[in-house]
């Protein structure tokens, strides 16, 4: 069932509450401006190349050293999906609404740190009451729509594996879906495994039960280790088993 833009404009308000990783600004009510449409992020070269050089000295000045470019497009690649799927995932489990979203109703404003700035104009949307429809609703209207594109400009641009950038995008939901909070209608985490056992999520990553909870393992690699000093992510497939275990056995302690 469709969901009009009030509804959906709602559910992103109370999403955007959640933190800073949900929030969402409406760019024609934005007194500040400064917008710029993501279709120029994921058609023109020339700005995808300018944002991670920018993110590429930032790491240089904070590690002293040489950063691989490949490693930190794929870096900021997370960054950036994860600002476009967050706030679809939360409005998904806390109000059961999905924006249906494009590269042209999505815009962004570049930022010196933080998470991404972005914006989404008047979208409408779908009402979900399930894990499996929310998770349908996540593919077809924000996910293909807006995530493949910009996961395709960074491979074309950068060289980027596609294995990575989904699982980059995987990693995404499942951090996002760790932020939520524990009273919402639908459960993130059922939300998320229902889009890794479908196209095009499926094989990124899987959740494995451990002390009674489900902990990610993504099926990849960020490529975060080749940063000096960077080490490994608590969810990557580096990491060997019996680290990985003591990881989830301090975490359910908590």
């Amino acid at each position: 069932m469709s969901a009009d833009s009030r509804a959906v404009r709602a559910a992103l308000a109370h999403a955007s509450r959640v933190g800073a990783y949900f929030e969402v600004a409406d760019p024609a009510g934005d007194a500040a401006g400064g917008w710029r449409p993501l279709r120029e992020l994921v058609e023109d070269g020339s700005v995808l190349a300018e944002r991670v050089a920018f993110a590429r000295d930032f790491l240089a000045q904070r590690t002293g050293a040489d950063i691989e470019l490949r490693a930190c497009a794929s870096i900021n690649s997370l960054g950036v999906v994860s600002r476009l799927v967050a706030p679809a995932l939360a409005t998904a489990c806390l109000a059961g609404v999905v924006p249906e979203l494009g590269v042209e109703r999505v815009a962004w404003r570049p930022a010196d740190g933080g998470p991404l700035p972005v914006a989404f104009a008047a979208p409408g949307g779908r009402v979900v009451d399930s894990a499996a429809a929310a998770a349908t609703a996540l593919v077809e209207l924000v996910i293909e729509p807006v995530a493949r594109p910009v996961l395709d400009a960074y491979r074309r641009c950068f060289a980027v594996s596609p294995q990575t950038l989904w699982g980059n995008l995987a990693s995404a939901l499942n951090g996002a879906a760790g932020m939520l909070p524990a009273d919402t209608s639908l459960d993130p985490l059922d939300v998320v495994a229902a889009l890794l056992e479908r196209a095009p999520l499926a094989g990124a990553g899987r959740y494995e039960p451990f002390a009674g909870r489900r902990f990610f393992v993504r099926e990849n690699c960020c490529l975060f280790y080749r940063v000096p000093a960077g080490g490994k992510c608590a969810d990557c497939v580096l990491v060997p088993e019996a680290a990985r275990h003591d990881m989830w056995r301090a975490a359910a302690a908590r």
